[in-house]
């Protein structure tokens, strides 16, 4: 009798340990993509806005949590599926403050691009991504409107 009673004791002791194993593993996968989505949500474009319309030139400012990243500047003009790598990388303060500046082709007027920063530890070549790079990290885009 006192064998099972040790047995059912034993087995009380370990499934008790296999559900906190198991019930902090699932909360530990969340808090890091609770983390990840806070850091992101810090990653934006800052200036220009959504619609703004630009000229063939346009400074383009923002920050990031991703300071040990190199930093780039991506246009994709809305009509075709290509992403241009424009300027970068991008000099990070240490505040996580970047500047950079995305040009727009001349073919064309009322032209419609999207513009975003990628983060990597890639170096990416300027002109068309023909691969985008396994790490890489997007802000949101926006959307800007070459003036006619």
């Amino acid at each position: 009798m006192k064998i099972l009673e040790i047995a059912s004791m034993v087995l009380t002791i370990v499934g008790f340990v296999l559900t906190i194993v198991f019930g902090i593993l699932p909360m530990h996968e969340r808090m890091d993509r609770i983390e990840e989505a806070i850091l992101l949500k810090h990653f934006a474009i800052t200036y220009p806005v959504n619609d703004t319309i630009v000229e063939s030139s346009q400074v383009v400012n923002g920050r990031t949590p991703f300071l040990t990243l190199n930093h780039y500047i991506l246009s994709a003009p809305m009509d075709t599926n290509d992403v241009y790598v424009q300027d970068g990388p991008l000099k990070v303060s240490q505040g996580g403050l970047w500047v950079g500046t995305a040009k727009f082709d001349d073919a064309g007027t009322g032209k419609k691009f999207l513009v975003q920063v990628v983060a990597t530890k890639a170096t990416l070549p300027h002109g068309l991504l023909t691969k985008p790079p396994g790490d890489a990290l997007y802000s949101e885009a926006v959307t800007l409107i070459k003036r006619e």
